[in-house]
């Protein structure tokens, strides 16, 4: 709590939010930091969104613009990760800004390990996926117009989206974008990441295509899965099998040896 004494002027109250690493609050945790009551912080509010320094992004909860507005509104990677801490960009909306991809989503896809609804702000859908913490490794901190988010490395935002296939714009959407970034990621950390998620399916899935883009992925096979998978979950079982990656080929043919 700081000095409830000090003037509460803007200068400071900015401030002292942005020295605290505060970007997205409450009334409750406001008033506690400035030690005023709940009433006088919904003044204060009042105040500071009316100059645009503030703005309301869920009932009750403010976003820290600043003295920046137009600067913080349009970067939705930086508001969308200050709205769930700790979080990181991934899925699609990584592959997007890697230009592995030349899909653009319309949502901003978000990993983090507390459950949170889907929000629509200012017109952006924010989605955010909840992932156990011992999936929440493999990110960056990248700045963007001068502001600071995180965001999933090349490697982890492949096998995030392997993971979710539905964040990425599915199956063959993930491994199109394998193709387009082969020369582009580091393999071993790609298969590194790939058998520290403990995920059987996926790597089964990851080896066949790498195979496919002849990538040498052998050292996946025990990791794979001992009964049969599916390559694409939400389609029905082909009648094609690949007895050494454990996977039903239940995709297009274009996407086939």
């Amino acid at each position: 709590m700081v000095n409830n004494k000090q003037n509460m002027n803007t200068n400071y109250i900015i401030q002292t939010l942005y020295e605290r690493g505060l970007h997205y609050f409450d009334i409750i945790l406001f008033s506690h930091i400035f030690g005023i009551s709940h009433l006088k912080s919904s003044q204060v509010f009042k105040n500071l969104e009316k100059k645009n320094f503030v703005t309301e992004v869920e009932k009750g909860k403010y976003l820290l613009l600043g003295f920046e507005s137009h600067r913080v509104l349009s970067q939705p990677f930086f508001i969308g990760t200050k709205i769930a801490v700790p979080s990181y960009v991934s899925y699609w909306s990584a592959l997007n800004f890697y230009g592995f991809t030349e899909q653009v989503p319309q949502v901003i896809f978000i990993a983090n390990t507390k459950r949170k609804g889907e929000l629509v702000f200012r017109g952006i859908r924010y989605k955010y996926v909840k992932i156990a913490s011992r999936k929440f490794w493999g990110y960056k901190e990248i700045r963007l117009n001068g502001l600071s988010c995180l965001l999933a490395d090349e490697e982890k935002a492949f096998i995030d989206s392997l993971d979710e296939p539905s964040y990425a714009g599915g199956i063959e959407e993930i491994f199109k974008c394998i193709a387009q970034a082969k020369d582009k990621i580091n393999f071993e950390r790609l298969f590194d990441y790939a058998k520290r998620f403990r995920n059987k399916s996926l790597n089964s899935r990851l080896g066949y295509f790498l195979e496919n883009l002849n990538i040498d992925a052998s050292q996946l096979k025990s990791y794979c899965s001992k009964s049969y998978v599916k390559i694409d979950s939400m389609r029905p079982w082909s009648k094609t099998w690949n007895t050494k990656w454990k996977v039903n080929e239940n995709i297009s043919e274009r996407m086939q040896c």
